[in-house]
């Protein structure tokens, strides 16, 4: 991850100013790169690259995370999702098809409650359509 030389808020946004990935390489390391460079065979080096972001990822929210009150939160980018006929329900109240299985299979939102998921070597169960259909208080 580059270097974050500056980070401020300017009215509704924030302004993030990071190092340049590679500064003596103009416009590589970029994702892009990365897809293109696996899609001529050079799968490896993307699943290792992918591996490493994923790690940074759960490194830091694993340090960064904590509950807050609703009231903290982005209402757009939370509540206005979760609340009733929020766009949780408008994605998943009409219990679609989540994942395709090969051949005719497919894994609906219900069938989440039934299906063991593995997580981080942990199986689990997640009733996904009660989750999205209960109310979220305002």
């Amino acid at each position: 991850m580059p270097t974050l030389r500056a980070h401020s808020r300017i009215g509704h946004w924030t302004i993030s100013l990071y190092d340049r990935h590679q500064p003596d390489l103009p416009d590589t390391g970029l994702l892009l790169d990365a897809l293109a460079a696996a899609n001529a065979g050079e799968a490896n080096s993307f699943n290792h690259g992918l591996d490493a972001i994923l790690q940074h990822y759960t490194r830091t929210i694993g340090a960064t995370i904590r509950r807050l009150p609703a009231s903290s939160t982005v209402s757009k980018l939370y509540h206005d999702r979760a609340r009733p006929h929020g766009r949780l329900d408008h994605y998943y109240g009409r219990n679609p098809i989540l994942l395709r299985l090969t051949g005719a299979d497919s894994i609906r939102c219900a069938d989440l409650r039934e299906t063991t998921l593995m997580v981080n070597g942990q199986p689990r169960r997640l009733d996904f359509y009660a989750l999205v259909t209960t109310s979220v208080p305002p």
